[in-house]
Order: C-alpha cells, then sequence, then structure tokens
C-alpha cells in the first residue's frame, strides 16, 4: 500500500481535474482495452492438384508420345485487423479491419512435357523430346475482413502468365510448298475468397454474434484476472480456377509467302475447384483491469458513542491495465469514507479510509460499496458492523434506603442545629429532590 497519500498524490489526472472543478470524479461508463494488432494468415498449394495428361499414344504401339502438364503453387492471404474490447454490459470483443490491410496472391508455376516411349524387340526406355516451364504470380489488395454483410463481401484475384510457344515445326509437302505448324499456349490463373465468420474461443461461453460490427460476447473466465486470452480463428471460402488455353496455328508458304490456314483454340481447365480454408488460429491477449478483494467483512467492535475508529481499506490492481472506481457506504449515516475515488495503475494499490462514529448506544450494520472499471467484479460489497457504547453510571445505595446516583452521599442525622427543625427538614426536602426510593 503507498500508505493513503495526498489525495492530489494519489488521483489519475481527470479526477485531479475533477478535483479542482468542485467535483468529486466518478466512474466512467465505458471502457476499453488497448487494440491488439492481429494478422490472419493461409497458404493453401491448390494447384498440386491440378493435372493434365494424355498417356501414352497410340495406346499399345511400340512407339509412343505421352504430353503432360504439371503445375505447383496456389494462394497466399493475409487479412491484417485490429481485435478491440470493452466493457460494461457486457465484456465485448470486436474485430475491425484495415484499409488496404488484405492481400491475395497467387503464385502459379507450369512445367509443359513431351516424353517418346518405345519397346521394341524386348528393349524399353522413356526419352523426354521437350520440357518447357513458365511461372507467374499477381495479388490484389483489399478493404475490410470480407465478411457476410461486409464490404467487400469477397476479394478476387486474376493472374495470367503471358503467351509461351511449345514448339514450331516445318515440313514440305513438294518444292516450293512448305507447311508451318506451330503451338502456342496462354496459361490463366483466377482466385477468389470469401469470408464466413471468425471464432473466438478461451474457454468461456460465447454469448452472441453480430455480424454488422462482428461482435462477439463472453462470459470471462476467472482463471485470468489479469487479462482475457483469446485464441482467434478465421473461416472462409477460396474458389481457384486454373486454365490453359492451346492455340495450333497452320501456315502454308509457297515460293517464301506465308498464309495461315488455320488456327483454333483448346481450352484446358487444369482445375476449378471451392474448398474451405481455415486460417492458422492466432492468440490475442487483452489487459484488463483486476481489484484484488479486500476483507469480505469487518467488525469495529465497541465505539465510544461521540468518538471515531478508523480503518484502512487497501484497492490493489492485480491486473494489466490501470484500475480506477468510486466507494460509498450503504445503510448508515454513523459509517463513512473518505475519499470517494480511488486509481491504481497495474501492480499497485490505492486506498481509503471507513470511520465509524457512533452518536447512540446502538448496533450499526451498512456495506462499503466498491464500484470500479474491473469488468469480473464491476460492483464489490463489503458487509460493516459495529457497536455504539457509554460506560455505565456509578450507583451506591446508604444505609436509609435511598440510592444515590453518580455520587454517595451520607445521611446520619440532618446536620442541622436545635431551634433549627424547619430549616433542617428544608435541606432535608432539597436533598430529597436528589434521591430516588429504590424500587420494591
Amino acid at each position: 500500500m503507498r500508505g493513503f497519500p495526498a489525495i492530489a498524490q494519489r488521483l489519475a489526472p481527470q479526477a485531479a481535474c475533477a478535483l479542482v472543478l468542485g467535483f468529486a470524479p466518478t466512474v466512467a461508463l465505458a471502457y476499453e482495452s488497448p487494440d491488439q494488432p492481429v494478422v490472419f494468415a493461409d497458404e493453401v498449394d491448390v494447384w498440386s492438384a491440378a493435372e493434365f495428361d494424355t498417356g501414352e499414344l497410340p495406346n499399345g504401339s511400340p512407339v509412343t508420345v505421352r504430353f503432360f502438364i504439371a503445375s505447383d503453387g496456389g494462394a497466399i492471404t493475409d487479412i491484417s485487423s485490429a481485435s478491440l474490447m470493452d466493457w460494461p454490459d457486457p465484456l465485448g470483443q470486436m474485430w475491425e479491419s484495415q484499409v488496404e490491410g488484405g492481400m491475395l496472391s497467387l503464385i502459379t508455376d507450369i512445367s509443359m512435357n513431351l516424353e517418346l516411349g518405345y519397346d521394341i524387340f524386348g528393349v524399353s526406355d522413356t526419352v523426354p523430346l521437350w520440357s518447357e516451364g513458365i511461372a507467374f504470380a499477381d495479388v490484389t489488395v483489399f478493404d475490410g475482413l470480407l465478411l457476410p454483410q461486409g464490404t467487400p463481401e469477397s476479394a478476387n484475384v486474376q493472374a495470367a502468365g503471358g503467351s509461351l510457344q511449345t514448339f514450331n515445326l516445318r515440313q514440305s509437302i513438294v518444292t516450293g510448298v512448305e507447311v508451318d505448324f506451330s503451338l502456342d499456349l496462354f496459361p490463366a490463373a483466377e482466385a477468389s475468397l470469401t469470408g464466413l465468420r471468425i471464432d473466438t474461443t478461451d474457454g468461456a461461453d460465447l454469448l452472441a454474434m453480430d455480424f454488422d460490427g462482428d461482435v462477439s460476447f463472453f462470459d470471462v473466465p476467472a482463471s485470468h484476472p489479469g487479462y482475457i486470452e483469446l485464441l482467434a480463428t478465421y473461416y472462409g471460402d477460396l474458389h481457384a480456377v486454373l486454365s490453359l488455353m492451346l492455340v495450333p496455328t497452320v501456315d502454308l508458304c509457297v515460293i517464301g509467302q506465308c498464309f495461315e490456314v488455320a488456327a483454333f483454340d483448346i481450352p484446358i481447365d487444369l482445375i476449378d475447384a471451392s474448398q474451405a480454408r481455415v486460417f492458422s488460429p492466432v492468440q490475442v491477449n487483452h489487459p484488463l483491469p483486476s481489484l484484488i478483494p479486500p476483507d469480505t467483512s469487518h467488525d469495529f467492535g465497541e465505539v465510544l458513542v461521540g468518538n471515531t475508529l478508523n480503518l484502512e481499506v487497501p484497492l490493489a490492481n492485480q491486473g494489466e491495465m490501470y484500475l480506477e472506481g468510486n466507494v460509498e457506504i450503504v445503510g448508515s449515516d454513523t459509517i463513512s469514507v473518505f475519499p470517494t475515488y480511488f486509481y491504481a495503475e497495474p501492480g499497485n494499490e490505492d486506498g481509503v479510509v471507513v470511520s465509524f462514529l457512533p452518536d447512540e448506544v446502538a448496533e450499526t450494520t451498512a456495506m462499503l460499496r466498491i464500484t470500479s472499471n474491473d469488468p469480473l467484479q464491476p460492483v464489490l460489497d463489503i458487509p460493516l458492523r459495529g457497536l455504539g457504547w457509554e460506560p455505565e453510571e456509578e450507583i451506591e445505595t446508604s444505609d436509609d434506603g435511598f440510592v444515590y446516583e453518580g455520587r454517595s452521599i451520607g445521611v446520619e442525622g440532618c446536620g442541622c442545629q436545635q431551634g433549627s427543625t424547619g430549616a433542617g427538614w428544608l435541606s432535608v426536602f432539597g436533598l430529597g429532590l436528589l434521591l430516588r426510593r429504590r424500587r420494591g
């Protein structure tokens, strides 16, 4: 404890300003935990499933050719956001997107191969005739989290690999006449990502989800008094398309002059698939204030009426965020508290003084109510009890049966002279005003 220093030295700046203005500081209606940056990341080698293979043609022939395409690569996604947390009513957590915080990229690597196979007179082998590869990539940047009712609802990226001339063959038909055959290839890739939801778990109960703000509310577990630990997972749908366009062209060349006689497109869909994506879980820790509860009750015992007995009540913060609050006495005018505001940085403590000033011989009960920004225990009541008392007056009894309160008075004879009987009785009569007969 810091020894209950002067108010101006221990109040938060906002509380000190309130004090200067002449009114007591009050606990704010809403609090926020510092924002926590989060990056949801995912990588999938979606193209590895794509395949095009003619097999050995013609089937069963001792000499065959085989044309096949292999692909590799896929989609990489990064979504930058921030986790926000505020309270009370109840403790809530919200995801906030960043402008141009999302990135969806495609990386594609395609290889094309032509093989010659033979099996002649018991000798068999496979000979590569031609091989060519092409790699290309593209990226798109987007805003938002791509969640339902968000803007945008999905992100799209397209990547094209340009053109690749696989081979060119020229065949002489007759003298001066030739046929020129070429095959061009145009690869293309496309992907789109749509977000589904963000699941946040911490062993607590998920109470509600609001897709407009993507807000989830929690019952906070008591195992983490100084912070709340979240495990966030992003779920989405990825649609990926990888295709090739083969364009064979036939030119007829006569005495050096060539004319295109045939050209057509042969589309090849290597892959067209959708798959659910579960991004890598991200741990998020939000600091919270946490009040160490004082004693659950306090008994002042017996206090002399008109006297004051003080009780120092420590208010310590075991959390990772500043703690502030108000205190008040509920149920009694003879018990008071000062000051009515407290503030403690993480790992520190503040305190208040509770005073009992009984004004009558009676038992007094009340509550010390602590209202703070601790979301786990925003209101804490500490029962108080005290007994006011007074010392009993001294009571003595004389030999003649009279009772004297507060002092002893002897009465042996009237204490007067003869001839002064009247005066003596008057004295006795006056003294009798101070006396009372014992009852019974």
